[in-house]
């Protein structure tokens, strides 16, 4: 008899989380700083949001509507360039994201209003959908991005 094997694998790239600006006076970047995402339902900017917190609440989904974002430790979202694409593998639990806080300096960005912080999104998850996500990702998303100088995927396997 067969046994199945699951490959579970990390791939990363460099991007940012926006919204920051928002949560200013509740948080200031810490340059390293292990940051979590969850999905965020009734978002009225956003169908498929995805909230970066500093709270690992990967299990969960929040309601934008609750005024508990603060003690949920919401810091900023996932660009919606990238949450259209990433959100369905959220939903079907196929990969978990991870980000890192790049800089602990707010920029301005090119693609959006408000300040965004450089971070390191890191998806984790079954060898084909990460590979999936990714492939998607690097196709959405210009090669060169608002914050670097050029577009970046690392292997961490």
């Amino acid at each position: 008899m067969a046994r199945a094997t699951s490959y579970n694998i990390s791939e990363s790239f460099d991007y940012e989380i926006r919204g920051s600006h928002v949560y200013k006076s509740k948080w200031a970047p810490v340059l390293h700083q292990q940051l979590y995402t969850t999905k965020e339902k009734n978002n009225p900017y956003d169908h498929y949001a995805v909230a970066v917190t500093t709270e690992d609440l990967t299990a969960q989904s929040i309601d934008c509507l609750e005024f508990r974002q603060d003690e949920l430790g919401v810091v900023g979202h996932i660009p919606v360039e990238l949450s259209h694409i990433l959100r369905p593998y959220i939903d079907n639990r196929t990969i978990a994201i991870t980000c890192k806080v790049l800089d602990n300096k707010y920029q301005r960005s090119n693609k959006a209003e408000g300040l965004v912080i450089p971070a390191r999104y890191t998806l984790n998850g079954h060898l084909v959908a990460v590979n999936s996500a990714i492939a998607s990702v690097s196709r959405e998303i210009p090669v060169r991005c608002s914050i670097g100088d050029f577009w970046m995927f690392n292997n961490h396997t």
